[in-house]
């Protein structure tokens, strides 16, 4: 005699909607971790972006034999200096020692393309210039630059000094509390 077997495969209703359970829990657990690492990594990013776009004036400043500046942008069109880093910089040629770069002179533009940047200077003015053997301009050396973002945290903040020679260094700084 033949005997056939059925056998179930799959899961029932009461254990699908239990793991769903236990797999949105472990999700909203999750998510408020998950926010902050995303913001430090933009705060190091940015930071990044910045002492690249730097380190970039001042090699173009020795390359071409003119001054190089950096200046924060006046507007997310990045076509004009303004005192707001939190808009973007931009990079551009400075033979002529302008306050602001025409559009044949410009070499990078950085655009900030999401909220919560928080980028600070100690200088007033917004701009960073480098002469042609590639020191910094009257007013761009001692400047420090602190970047960090909203809902960063721990030491995920960046300062970025400009020596003397025009030599950066970066330290960790502490992010504020949100």
């Amino acid at each position: 005699m033949l005997k056939i077997y059925l056998t179930r495969n799959g899961f029932t209703l009461i254990e699908l909607i239990v793991t769903i359970s236990i797999l949105a829990i472990l999700a909203v657990i999750a998510l408020p971790s998950f926010y902050a690492q995303i913001q430090n990594d933009f705060s190091v990013s940015l930071s990044n972006d910045l002492i690249l776009s730097i380190n970039h004036a001042r090699s173009e400043a020795i390359k071409r034999g003119y001054p190089v500046s950096v200046c924060a942008a006046s507007s997310s069109a990045l076509s004009a200096c303004g005192t707001n880093w939190n808009n973007g910089w931009i990079v551009y040629l400075n033979q002529s020692g302008s306050a602001s770069p025409s559009s044949s002179t410009i070499l990078r533009a950085e655009a900030i393309n999401m909220t919560g940047a928080n980028i600070t200077s100690s200088s007033s003015s917004g701009v960073i210039t480098f002469n042609n053997a590639g020191f910094p301009a009257a007013g761009t050396s001692n400047t420090t630059m602190t970047v960090m973002t909203a809902g960063c945290t721990s030491n995920y903040g960046r300062s970025i000094a400009i020596s003397i020679t025009g030599h950066l260094t970066v330290t960790n700084v502490a992010c504020p509390n949100n």
